[in-house]
């Protein structure tokens, strides 16, 4: 198995000779958000560089020959760690994206408070500004532990937020249940409740 750069991509490649070409099966990967927001979750990247590419799915690759730095999945995973130390995004996604993700970072200064979500206390109303929300609903899926805060979370979102938002984490958390070993254990505590017991009915029927 090789990889390579398109000549679209001017990445300083060459031709690869006809008979050597003949050998191999091309195939093009393209970048898509819903793989790499499951990977970023899994890896723990920043709630905040998840919920801008929610906001933002245009900058998950935008290739800038004119620059050294553009935003990628790769250079993503660089910025994660540059943001973990609280340093400039610039050097890793470039200015332009590095100034439109300060102005969410900003934005999502304001969302509610995650724990008392998480653990059930929380009386606040879900926010209106499109950032915001889609701030919260990444760090939400983020920072869920265990079933018992997978249950909270999903019963303030059903509570507070349009069925649109609801479905979004459930998209994510799911999975990310699965993946721990956690959504039978979840999808028999959710039984309990009928709203959320139906809620479970009518998105594994989207889903299928």
């Amino acid at each position: 198995m090789v990889a390579g750069n398109r000549k679209e991509d001017r990445a300083a490649i060459f031709d690869m000779p006809a008979p050597l070409a003949n050998r191999l099966l091309h195939l093009r990967v393209e970048p898509h958000l819903d793989s790499f927001r499951h990977y970023a979750i899994e890896k723990k990247i920043h709630e905040l560089i998840v919920g801008f590419l929610n906001f933002r799915p245009s900058l998950l690759h935008k290739p800038d020959v004119n620059s050294e730095a553009w935003p990628s999945p790769r250079s993503w995973e660089m910025a994660d760690s540059l943001l973990k130390l609280d340093l400039d995004l610039t050097p890793a996604i470039g200015v332009a994206t590095a100034a439109e993700f300060n102005v969410f970072r900003k934005s999502a200064a304001q969302i509610p408070l995650i724990d008392k979500i998480l653990n059930g206390k929380s009386t606040d109303i879900f926010p209106t500004e499109p950032s915001i929300q889609y701030a919260l609903s990444s760090a939400i899926v983020i920072r869920v532990k265990d079933v018992e805060q997978a249950i909270n979370a999903m019963r303030w979102l059903t509570k507070h937020a349009a069925p649109e938002w609801v479905q979004m984490v459930a998209a994510d958390l799911f999975p990310k249940l699965r993946t721990h070993k956690l959504y039978d254990a979840f999808r028999r505590e959710i039984q309990k409740d009928e709203s959320l017991s139906q809620f479970l009915v009518n998105f594994s029927n989207l889903s299928s």
